[in-house]
C-alpha cells in the first residue's frame, strides 16, 4: 500500500507528491458530473497557489474558504497549503456576523467565496473577498481566471511540519465559534493513522457527504492524497440521492 512508503511524509503536500509519482492518471476528485486525476488535481493546486500570491497571500497568512462542496473548493483548499498559507474553512450557512468574527479572530488576510454571497460578506471581509469560483465581478478578482493565466507554475511549497497549516473553527452554537490551530504534521499524521486503521487503499471510492469543513470531513481528503483512493463529492439532501450515488458509483467508504 502507499501508505507504508509515506509513513515518514510529514506534511499533506509530501505526501501527495509521493503519491502522484505512483498513480498520477488515477481519478482523485469526483463531483458536478465531472472530475480530476491525480496530476490535473496536482496542477490546479499549484496554479491555485500561484493565483493567491497574486492576490497577496504570502506565508502563514490566513486564508478563509466559505463554499459549497465542488471540485473548486478542493482545488482552493490545497491551493492555501501549497501557497504556505493557513486554511480557515467556513461553513457554507454560516451567518454573516459569525464569519465577521472568525475573520477578525484569525486576522484573515483573504476570504474566498461564491457570487450568491458577496453583497452578503463584503462587510465582514472588507476588501478582503475574491471568488473561489466563476467569473470575476464588481472588482472581485476570480481565483478560476488567474488560476488559467498561472498553468505551467512550479510549485513552492516550503513549509515546514511543525508550521500551521489550519484553523478550524467550532459550529459557534454555544457561543462564538473558537479556532482550533493545527499543524501540518497534525493534518499529515490524521491522514497515515486513519488511513492505517481503516485499511484505505487505493482501490477505495470514498463518498464525501458533509461539508468540508471540519478536521473528521477534510480527512477524507486528506486521506484521499495520502492513498491514492477516489474521493466521491455529494452534498446530503436526501436519502435517495445518497443511496443512488453509493450503488452507481460502488461507494466503499461511508464517513458520516
Amino acid at each position: 500500500m502507499l501508505m507504508t512508503a509515506a509513513r515518514e511524509l510529514t506534511t499533506i503536500p509530501a505526501q501527495f507528491e509521493q503519491t502522484l509519482s505512483a498513480v498520477p492518471d488515477n481519478g482523485a476528485v469526483f463531483g458536478g458530473g465531472t472530475s480530476l486525476r491525480f496530476g490535473q488535481l496536482h496542477e490546479e493546486a499549484v496554479a491555485a497557489a500561484q493565483a493567491l500570491a497574486h492576490l497577496g497571500v504570502r506565508p502563514g497568512d490566513r486564508v478563509g474558504i466559505c463554499m459549497q462542496k465542488s471540485l473548486d473548493q478542493v482545488v482552493a483548499i490545497l491551493g492555501v497549503l501549497w501557497a504556505n498559507a493557513v486554511l480557515v474553512p467556513i461553513h457554507p450557512v454560516l451567518r454573516a456576523e459569525q464569519i465577521r468574527h472568525m475573520t477578525t479572530d484569525c486576522d484573515m488576510k483573504l476570504l474566498l467565496t461564491e457570487s450568491a454571497r458577496i453583497e452578503e460578506l463584503r462587510d465582514a471581509a472588507p476588501g478582503r473577498i475574491a471568488l473561489g469560483r466563476g467569473p470575476a465581478e464588481q472588482g472581485i478578482a476570480s481565483l478560476i481566471e488567474l488560476r488559467q493565466q498561472c498553468h505551467g507554475s512550479q510549485p513552492f511549497f516550503r513549509a515546514k511540519a511543525e508550521q500551521t497549516a489550519a484553523i478550524i473553527y467550532s459550529s459557534g452554537s454555544t457561543g462564538r465559534p473558537k479556532g482550533i490551530v493545527i499543524s501540518h504534521q497534525n493534518l499529515a499524521d490524521g491522514a497515515r493513522l486513519v488511513a492505517s486503521y481503516l485499511g484505505t487503499k487505493p482501490s477505495d471510492r470514498i463518498a464525501s457527504v458533509l461539508p468540508l469543513t471540519s478536521d473528521y470531513s477534510l480527512n477524507q481528503l486528506w486521506q484521499t492524497l495520502f492513498t491514492g483512493s477516489s474521493l466521491y463529492l455529494h452534498d446530503f439532501i436526501f436519502p435517495r440521492d445518497l443511496f443512488r450515488l453509493l450503488a452507481s458509483e460502488r461507494i466503499t467508504a461511508l464517513p458520516v
